[in-house]
């Protein structure tokens, strides 16, 4: 933002200027250029102030005649007004990011317009390409995140099976020994009856 803004000021001129992001509803400012300390707003609606009519109209603004102190200059030897203020909407195939506001000690030209129109339109682009960006980074995160807990929860699912694999093997055992206990109780018990009838028939 603040690299963007220096260019464009030094590019045309300018001795003042803030660059405001769209979040959500408003505009916030992210970058300012030689500005006075509490000069314009962080947060704008739009429709409010000068910048909030440039997003809502989304067209260039300029504005001469500037009341006292209205987006002034500073240094360390003071201050000084804008004599006129250039708006542009930055936007990007008609979806609007942001808008850049440069305030000049000079009288502007229809030129002054047309050059900061296409370079908001370039920042436009820029701005559309490092969102774009940063969606593809959230989604491969997530795409990332998401592998990961599918590959815990395969893991868990192997650890479980062996774990059902393991208790059905104990269970084939118990229960091949209790199998071999009944036949050796069906033993005993018939050998206890031949033992039985022996004995009954010696009395």
């Amino acid at each position: 933002g603040e690299c963007v803004l220096g260019y464009l000021a030094a590019y045309l001129d300018a001795h003042a200027g803030a660059l405001y992001v769209k979040e959500g509803e408003y505009f916030r400012r992210v970058a300012g250029y030689a500005l006075a300390p509490d000069d314009h707003s962080e947060i704008v609606q739009p429709g409010e102030s000068l910048v909030g009519q440039a997003a809502r109209e989304n067209r260039p603004i300029r504005v001469k005649d500037l009341p006292p102190g209205y987006l002034s200059v500073t240094s360390a030897t003071g201050n000084a007004a804008s004599r006129e203020v250039l708006l542009a909407p930055v936007a990007a195939d008609g979806v609007l990011f942001g808008v850049i506001e440069l305030g000049f000690f000079r009288q502007l030209h229809s030129a002054d317009e047309a050059l900061l129109g296409r370079a908001s339109e370039l920042v436009g682009v820029s701005m559309r390409t490092v969102m774009d960006r940063a969606r593809v980074d959230n989604l491969l995160e997530e795409t990332q995140r998401q592998s990961e807990e599918l590959q815990a929860q395969q893991e868990e699912l192997r650890v479980s099976n062996e774990e059902l694999e393991e208790q059905g093997r104990a269970l084939k055992e118990s229960q091949f020994r209790l199998e071999t206990q009944q036949t050796e109780l069906e033993q005993i018990n018939a050998q206890l009856e031949e033992q039985t009838q022996l004995l009954e028939r010696q009395r």
